[in-house]
């Protein structure tokens, strides 16, 4: 014990922060370590799987030459859809309407030149030329044995220009086609040939020479 003024006086030891039981005075009530709290778990991830609803792909046929390469790829599809059957068809001029029996040469074309390339004489090169002769409309249609049937049909004779020729498919009523000519000349009108020993219909045939039909 230190003496001070002449007395022994107890003084307690200072706890320096050590373990306890080391260097500190008598030891208090020890405090509990304190425990990290338990983590609440991670919530689990649900993952909905998405519908996703596939367009097949067109099943694709490919035609080859003899001994060559492909030439055409065709893709072809599962649903290629109902087949235009049994249809009926209208022949509108700037006139009026004229039912016909058979309607030939609808489509286009163009006119092509070629050239030879120098150095390469493979194969000749090609290039889109102006139209030197325009397209041919071929119509048919019945003779009737009225004169109010023909009256609209006798007006189309050969040199008559028409305008605006409107070519309608229909099946079960509605439109399924529809080709236009702008303008059109009638080049030649003629008949069937006559045959007694023939029960054939009568018919009369026009040929209209276009500028170019193009569908609607």
């Amino acid at each position: 014990m230190p003496i001070i003024n002449g007395k022994k006086r107890y003084i307690p030891e200072r706890n320096t922060g050590g373990p306890q039981g080391e260097g500190r005075g008598p030891a208090g009530p020890r405090r509990a370590n304190p425990q990290p709290a338990p983590q609440s778990p991670a919530p689990k991830k649900r993952y909905q799987r998405a519908q996703v609803q596939e367009e097949k792909a067109p099943r694709v046929i490919k035609r080859y030459k003899d001994g060559g390469g492909p030439t055409v790829t065709a893709a072809v599809t599962q649903d290629i859809g109902n087949f235009v059957g049994g249809y009926e068809f209208t022949v509108q001029f700037s006139l009026g309407k004229i039912s016909f029996s058979k309607v030939g040469n609808i489509g286009g074309r163009i006119e092509v030149g070629t050239f030879v390339e120098g150095g390469n004489n493979d194969y000749p090169m090609i290039y889109k030329t102006p139209r030197r002769e325009p397209d041919v409309l071929v119509l048919q249609k019945g003779v009737a044995d009225s004169a109010t049937a023909n009256l609209l049909i006798s007006q189309l004779k050969e040199g008559t220009k028409v305008t605006s020729i409107l070519i309608f498919v229909k099946r079960n009523g509605s439109t399924v086609k529809t080709f236009s000519i702008t303008e059109g000349i009638i080049i030649s009108r003629k008949y069937s040939n006559l045959d007694a020993a023939s029960s054939s219909i009568f018919v009369e045939q026009l040929e209209i020479a276009h500028t170019g039909i193009s569908e609607v």
